[in-house]
Order: structure tokens, then C-alpha cells, then sequence
């Protein structure tokens, strides 16, 4: 396992985080199936949230109503840093319009 900065160089971490942020506890289903259309295959998208998950940067809960089903949420951690990933989007996205 690398280290919290190479996995945030990772494929696809950003709009996992991003899409955590939007709509914490969602189920883990269909934030796969979100993922997928927007092109991340079914391996990478599983890689990466079990990657999240074991540095720290997301937790889940099972459903008391689905019984493989498994909410996600961003930990505290995770909080902090799509904070920051969003403050960068705003930051590029500035820059982009003053271009």
C-alpha cells in the first residue's frame, strides 16, 4: 500500500471524494454505478474506495435495510482534504476564466 499522496494521485480519487462530498452516505452500489458513467471501470472504481477506505479517507456502515449494502462517508480526514480539492477547483477555475 502506498503512501495518502500516492493515492491521491490515483485515477479517479478526485471525483470520488468530490461525489462523497455531494452526497455522503451513499450506497456504495451507486456510487459505483455514478463512477461508471462517468468512465471509470468497475475494477479501478473498487480499487480505489477500498484504498480510501484502508488510509482512512472514508469509513462505511452497513445498511440496517440492505444487507450487502454499505453506506459511505468521508472521515474527518477525507473531509479536509476534499476541502482543499475543492478550494483548488475554484482556484483553477479562476485562473482558466482570467486566461
Amino acid at each position: 500500500m502506498g503512501s495518502e499522496l500516492d493515492i491521491m494521485e490515483e485515477r479517479g480519487v478526485h471525483a470520488v471524494l468530490l461525489q462523497l462530498k455531494e452526497t455522503p452516505g451513499i450506497l456504495r452500489s451507486d456510487l459505483y454505478r455514478r463512477m461508471e458513467q462517468k468512465g471509470m471501470g468497475d475494477v479501478t472504481i473498487i480499487k480505489r474506495v477500498n484504498e480510501l477506505i484502508e488510509a482512512g479517507i472514508l469509513r462505511w456502515e452497513q445498511s440496517p435495510s440492505h444487507k450487502k449494502g454499505q453506506f459511505l462517508y468521508l472521515t474527518d480526514k477525507g473531509e479536509k482534504i476534499t476541502e482543499h480539492l475543492q478550494e483548488l477547483k475554484l482556484i483553477v477555475a479562476d485562473r482558466d476564466q482570467d486566461v
